[in-house]
Parts: structure tokens; sequence; C-alpha cells
């Protein structure tokens, strides 16, 4: 008799134990999907992201045009030629600034930049590490506040001729 109530017990406990795994899974399940859901947001229209890759090619037409317009203007007399070319990149970063303000707005975070760390002279060729970020505020179709932050390294090389 002994033996039957123990295996009994032995049998409660194990289905118990069973069963409050089996729940605590589940809840973990659900609280994990309920989460996902709550920080995540469909984007319907490509259109929305596609706009930050469009902010990012204007931009990188601007510093293109601004480096080459830069490397132009350094002398073959030159004793240093990273602070004459980084001179030279902030008079011409100047002059897209209108009414104190640049024309693309992240133009400003290329003067902080403007260092000669960041400037590399190598088998004829000047090259410029920047490190860029495009920020976008849009709005979903539920009318939701989306912002799109989108952060990258480029290196800018191009051949360095000096003018005599």
């Amino acid at each position: 008799m002994r033996n039957k109530s123990k295996k009994a017990a032995d049998s409660l406990s194990t289905t118990l134990l069973v069963f409050m795994a089996l729940s605590l899974v589940l809840l973990t399940l659900y609280m994990f999907n309920k989460d996902v859901r709550a920080y995540s947001t469909k984007v319907e229209n490509s259109k929305l992201i596609d706009s930050a890759y469009l902010k990012e090619n204007e931009l990188d037409f601007y510093i293109n045009n601004i480096l080459e317009k830069s490397i132009l203007n350094i002398s073959s007399q030159s004793k240093d030629i990273k602070k004459d070319f980084i001179d030279n990149l902030k008079k011409e970063l100047y002059k897209h600034k209108v009414d104190g303000s640049f024309i693309i707005e992240e133009l400003f975070l290329i003067e902080p930049q403007l260092i000669e760390d960041n400037i590399e002279l190598k088998q004829g060729k000047i090259f410029l590490k920047l490190n860029l970020k495009i920020d976008k505020t849009l709005f979903t179709k539920e009318k939701k506040e989306l912002l799109i932050s989108y952060s990258y390294n480029k290196i800018y090389g191009y051949d360095f001729i000096v003018k005599s």
C-alpha cells in the first residue's frame, strides 16, 4: 500500500513539473513575441528608405566636388601638403554655406574631421577618411514617426598632382 501511494505522489509531482515547465515556456514565447511586435514597424513603401540613400548620393556628390577643387590648389612648393589640403578643404567647404548654414546640412559633419590623422598620402594619391551620418524623419501610413539613422565610414581617394 505504501508503494502505491509513493508512485501516485511521484506521478503527481512529475505531472506538475511538466505542466509548470510547459507553461513557463509558453509564457516566455508569448512575451518575446509581444515585445518583438512592439519594437518593430512595417515599412510599407521602400521610397522611405530610398530617401536616405538619395541623401547619401547627394552628400557624396558635394564632398567629391569639394575634394577635387581642394586638390587642384595645392602647390608643389608646399612644405606641409596635408595642412594645405585641410586649408583648401575648409575654404571650399565654406563656399557651400548660404546664410550661415550649409546647402546640405550633413556637410557640417566634415569640418571637425579635417585633421591630419584622417588624411593619408600614399603613392601619388591622397585619401580622406570620413565618418558620416544621415538622419531622416519619415512618417508611415499609420502616421507614426519613423527615424532612419544611417551611419557609414567612407574613404575618398584621389590622384594627387601638385602644381609647380
